[in-house]
């Protein structure tokens, strides 16, 4: 056999092995996608919806909680012991002047809630006359944003009374952010003036440190 022929033995070898069927290559099968059920919502109905759309909060609500606004359940009007009669106008006085007090601009209406020659003691401070009296009130609100009076109770100095005492709380917003839960006590001796009570005598008792510690 010639030189010729071993030649295209050779490459008719070659082609029959190159055209032959390769062997099987095993190809590892691709990690499955385990997805998890969803937690339940309650503003998502179909629990098998693999995508879910929280919604974003709300960063723009105001938070009502810290501002000291009246509630629905608020209430000015307070109990009295068992058993004990008030004049039904006082505790009505009573009623108003802590709406009013409560209320930032209501400076002469809260001076028109005393006599002429009322005498008028917050704390350390004390003033006599509507005049005193009105610029009291007026310095009250001096470092204060907002302040909301819950009067619970009203004791009368027997039935029919005119001289009583009180007891309440007040939550006080400052106008540095600070904020204040304080309990009073106050005094009162009520005068009738034109068919309208008024306080002759109003005393209020507070923890003024509490105030000023405020948080």
């Amino acid at each position: 056999m010639d030189l010729t022929s071993l030649t295209y033995i050779s490459a008719q070898h070659r082609i029959r092995t190159l055209g032959s069927t390769p062997p099987s290559i095993t190809t590892a099968p691709l990690p499955s996608i385990v997805t998890s059920t969803p937690p339940y919502h309650p503003q998502i109905k179909n629990q098998d919806t693999h995508l879910i759309t929280i919604p974003r909060p709300n960063t723009n609500q105001t938070d009502t909680s810290q501002n000291f606004q009246m509630s629905n359940n608020h209430t000015y009007r307070s109990a009295l012991p068992p058993g004990t009669n008030l004049d039904e106008g006082i505790r009505a006085f009573f009623e108003t002047f802590y709406k009013t007090s409560d209320t930032p601009d209501a400076h002469d209406a809260y001076a028109d809630s005393f006599t002429e020659d009322a005498d008028f003691v917050m704390a350390s401070k004390k003033g006599r006359g509507r005049e005193e009296i009105l610029a009291i009130r007026k310095g009250m609100w001096a470092t204060v944003s907002s302040r909301l009076h819950t009067p619970i109770k009203i004791f009368p100095f027997g039935s029919g009374a005119d001289e009583l005492m009180l007891y309440g709380t007040v939550i006080l917003e400052l106008k540095d952010g600070r904020k204040a839960d304080v309990e009073w006590a106050a005094r009162a001796k009520m005068a009738k003036v034109n068919a309208e009570w008024k306080m002759a005598y109003y005393q209020v008792y507070l923890d003024t440190a509490a105030i000023q510690n405020a948080k």
